[in-house]
């Protein structure tokens, strides 16, 4: 298994439903936050042990776009 460092990774996106092919260059400090759900489904068998399962996930992408004056005026 390789490992990636966060410098390293690449930011896509893409319309949704369909695979994101165009990469975001001019961003910095994504940040991936990926949750899980539990549900407690502790019955008497469980002999005393709590028992949880996963239901909904929730997922967000926070990142900052630095802003680069240049692309707005240049020649169509």
């Amino acid at each position: 298994m390789s490992i990636r460092l966060g410098m390293q990774a690449k930011l896509y996106y893409g319309a949704a439903g369909t695979t994101a092919t165009s990469e975001l260059t001019n961003t910095k400090d994504v940040t991936l936050n990926l949750e899980t759900n539990e549900a407690d489904v502790t019955t008497r068998a469980s002999n005393g042990w709590r028992a949880t399962i996963a239901t909904l996930k929730n997922g967000s992408v926070e990142f900052t776009l630095m802003w680069d004056v240049r692309l707005m005026y240049r020649a169509a």
